[in-house]
């Protein structure tokens, strides 16, 4: 008996209605993308494209090619509509309204990244203000800058992908994270582990998520608790309360900076905050802040150290996360030129609150060696 033809018929009147319509979408506008990712969402479930003897990634490459867009166009509008209903609690992608969604496919892309790795209470204030319509494009830029390197590499699966040309690159990657990461790398006793877990403090679910991926990528709550410090002190309210000045007209942070003294003796610096206020001439120099980041007591030992970081900065920080041990600690061995920061346990507009321990005490830059500092801050700024 011969197949009734009907039902591959009507799929295809269908499929041609759909693509009329998605080359009108891509034609006039770009705009309205949960559009085109509902028709990509219909065309998949209805499995429409089974009648062009197709499968959906070869239909979708053909689409793409048809109204001559790159394919991941189509990909990141279909993968955001899904992630937006996700993170509304939505099943039904046709209850979706184009002019109720204010985030864009590259923001819910971001996040999806971002979510894999920085800690909940930090991801849900981004995803509250993405979802009103708040900009969080840099924000979520920077977000993943700060906290990808605890992945170490690897993928959503916790395994590193594999590279044909593992070699030099692999190394040189691997040696850079290593670098980023060194002052994590702290031995801890079991009681410690256990107490000291200032992992996004709140409900039991994000506890249990944030320990999920911990346990994932294989990252330290002392890691973790650094890459909190790092995100927290890009916003310029220490500077601002260190300086007593409300305006800021420039201000940026660099990581990693490797500098040599007048003896040439190589240090780094974890971070270098500079900034101009807005009553400070044209002509005067930027000031300069410097911190280094410990978590643990042994590395506030080293107070010479800081000492000789001071000479490249107007102001210097020792920045320790919330602990009473580290903090009794610093304040009885660090220089009292060089102030102390604390990180807060509370976490406002997406970031731990940070807490001026002490202040730093203003000292001037040696002149022989301002003309290094600067140009290395040059050099990464025009990067």
């Amino acid at each position: 008996m011969q197949e009734n033809p009907l039902p591959q018929i009507s799929s295809l009147i269908q499929l041609q209605t759909i693509e009329d319509e998605l080359s009108e979408l891509i034609r006039k506008t770009r705009i309205n993308w949960i559009r085109t990712a509902q028709i990509l969402v219909k065309v998949e479930l209805e499995k429409l494209h089974e009648s062009t003897g197709k499968s959906y990634t070869q239909y979708v490459q053909g689409l793409a090619k048809q109204n001559h867009i790159n394919v991941s166009t189509l990909w990141r509008a279909k993968s955001a509509l899904v992630l937006y209903m996700e993170l509304n609690g939505l099943t039904n992608y046709q209850t979706v309204h184009p002019l109720e969604v204010l985030t864009t496919p590259e923001q819910l892309e971001s996040f999806s990244k971002v979510r894999t790795i920085a800690p909940e209470k930090i991801i849900e204030e981004v995803k509250q203000k993405m979802l009103s319509g708040e900009s969080v494009r840099n924000e979520l830029k920077l977000l993943w800058q700060t906290y990808s390197p605890l992945k170490k590499g690897k993928t959503e699966r916790g395994r590193k992908p594999k590279d044909p040309n593992e070699g030099e690159a692999t190394l040189k990657t691997e040696k850079k994270i290593a670098r980023k990461a060194k002052q994590f790398v702290i031995q801890l006793t079991e009681v410690e582990q256990q107490t000291n877990k200032n992992v996004a403090l709140g409900s039991y679910t994000s506890v249990f998520k944030d320990d999920y991926k911990l346990k994932k990528y294989n990252v330290s709550h002392e890691q973790l608790e650094a890459a909190n410090l790092i995100n927290s002190l890009h916003d310029d309210a220490w500077v601002r309360h260190t300086i007593g000045k409300s305006g800021i007209s420039r201000f940026n942070v660099f990581l990693d900076n490797t500098l040599e003294d007048l003896h040439e003796v190589e240090m780094n610096i974890d971070l270098l905050a500079v900034c101009k206020h807005i009553e400070q001439p044209k002509n005067e120099l930027p000031l300069v802040f410097g911190v280094s980041i410990c978590i643990d007591v042994k590395e506030l030992v080293f107070d010479n150290e800081f000492l000789a970081h001071l000479a490249f900065c107007n102001f210097y920080y020792v920045a320790i996360p919330n602990r009473k041990a580290l903090l009794e600690k610093a304040l009885v061995s660090i220089d009292n030129q060089i102030g102390i920061i604390s990180l807060s346990d509370s976490i406002v507009d997406g970031r731990h609150e940070l807490k001026i321990i002490r202040k730093a005490l203003k000292t001037n830059i040696q002149l022989p060696l301002a003309a290094q500092l600067f140009g290395q801050i040059l050099m990464k700024l025009l990067k």
